[in-house]
């Protein structure tokens, strides 16, 4: 199926009027199909959304259905004000910072006290809660925890708004829930099998669940209906990747710069296929432009230090690394309960050698109740520190315990040594069972 139209058209706030001037193209000629001005009260702003979305489908489709006039006549919410707030909270979320995420908070908790009964809000609030849980500082366990509650209101409330879907499916993934993750999309292709964000809520929910091959088609049929749908282009990058169809990543890749430009996310993906390409050269340059333009991400770093270390670059790469290791510690003591943070610090040390250090860390996370994450980064911690026995036995702790995904080694770990021990090769096989029963299943 081929886009057959577009909807373009300007919107103008002027006092308590709404003037709307839309119009309908023909994709493939450019021409104008249908065109129409509407003016209304502010209050009345789901009237014109209503008019704007019959005329248009009607003129696509003919003649809609009873359950089609019926669905596009259902308001997203009881109040206009609370619908406003909404727009303005996910604008905010767009931000990805910290500030941006504690406006859409406030937001949508003033449009909950006007629409508690809007799914969308609820939804929201969830984003909000697992980003509160990523960005760290006090009760990340707490945020954890009710941000799976709030997306649960929000599927109770509208089993149709896809990101509550693929948002919780997150929570489960950071609790290695992979089957419940994986139930997600199952239950999401029943209700909206062939709608664009859907199809990339489902996407994303098979790349959570470890099947990234499953999630490619949804995603080339998301960008055939919408072909201006970034998260969909971003995605299809990843679960090339993943599912190492390294040539098709890289094309995937060069068509989302050219719609959406040389983001730091692409410049990061870019480096890591450069790198599992073996192309060390044109991936030191993406790495490099992704710090250039985010300097004070610490992530970004230990990608860089692997790297120069596989070119012989060894000073440099741990001139990466100490630059990396400095960053995480000051995000850390904003927010030390954060052990996400810890785990990262944790891999510098280890990367770094400085043993006495990596002692300290890796004895503090062992006190803990540990869930597969946390198993994974001491797994890679050893590795690093060339204790391949002891590497093996967290990375199998931390398969056991749910960590599908991440266990694997490659090229951007820089622990190719790995691949000779015969305990890590029987991981891997164990792994993939796993995975395939999942496939199978799903």
């Amino acid at each position: 199926m081929k886009v057959k139209a577009l909807i373009t058209g300007t919107v103008r706030k002027a006092e308590s009027k709404i003037e709307v001037s839309i119009a309908l193209i023909d994709a493939a000629t450019g021409t104008q199909l249908w065109g129409d001005e509407f003016e209304e009260q502010s209050a009345d702003i789901f009237l014109v959304q209503r008019r704007v979305a019959v005329e248009a489908a009607t003129k696509l489709r003919g003649k809609l259905t009873g359950q089609q006039e019926e669905l596009l006549a259902r308001p997203p919410s009881q109040s206009a004000e609370a619908y406003e707030l909404y727009l303005r909270g996910k604008g905010a979320l767009r931000q990805q910072t910290r500030a941006g995420n504690e406006l859409a908070f406030e937001l949508f908790q003033r449009a909950l006290k006007l629409d508690p009964n809007m799914a969308e809000l609820c939804s929201g609030t969830g984003r909000v809660l697992f980003n509160r849980y990523y960005f760290g500082g006090q009760n990340v366990t707490y945020y954890l925890e009710q941000a799976e509650k709030n997306y649960q209101k929000a599927i109770s409330l509208n089993p149709d708004v896809a990101t509550s879907y693929s948002g919780l499916a997150e929570v489960y993934t950071v609790r290695s829930r992979y089957e419940d993750v994986l139930n997600l999309g199952r239950q999401l292709s029943r209700l909206k099998p062939d709608d664009p964000e859907a199809l990339v809520a489902r996407a994303a929910i098979y790349r959570l669940g470890c099947l990234p091959e499953k999630s490619v088609p949804l995603l080339l049929r998301a960008i055939e209906l919408d072909p201006a749908n970034e998260s969909a282009a971003s995605l299809l990058v990843a679960a090339y990747g993943e599912s190492k169809q390294l040539d098709k990543s890289l094309e995937a890749i060069h068509s989302y710069q050219r719609k959406f430009g040389a983001t730091t996310p692409s410049h990061f993906w870019s480096g890591i296929l450069y790198q599992e390409l073996e192309d060390f050269e044109e991936a030191q340059i993406h790495f490099e432009s992704a710090i250039k333009q985010r300097p004070d991400d610490h992530r970004a770093y230990l990608l860089l230090g692997i790297l120069y270390k596989q070119v012989g670059k060894v000073q440099k790469a741990r001139q990466a690394w100490q630059m990396g290791l400095q960053l995480t510690r000051q995000a850390l003591n904003a927010s030390p309960e954060k052990r996400l943070l810890r785990g990262r610090l944790l891999r510098y040390y280890s990367y770094l050698g400085d043993r006495r250090a990596a002692r300290r860390e890796q004895n503090r996370l062992l006190k803990e109740d540990l869930d597969g994450g946390m198993y994974y980064v001491l797994g890679i911690s050893y590795a690093a520190l060339g204790e391949t026995d002891k590497a093996v036995l967290f990375l199998k702790k931390a398969l056991h315990a749910g960590e599908l995904c991440a266990t694997s080694i490659s090229k951007k770990d820089g622990l190719e040594h790995l691949e000779q021990s015969s305990g890590y090769q029987e991981f891997l096989k164990e792994r993939s069972a796993i995975i395939d029963r999942l496939r199978e299943h799903y």
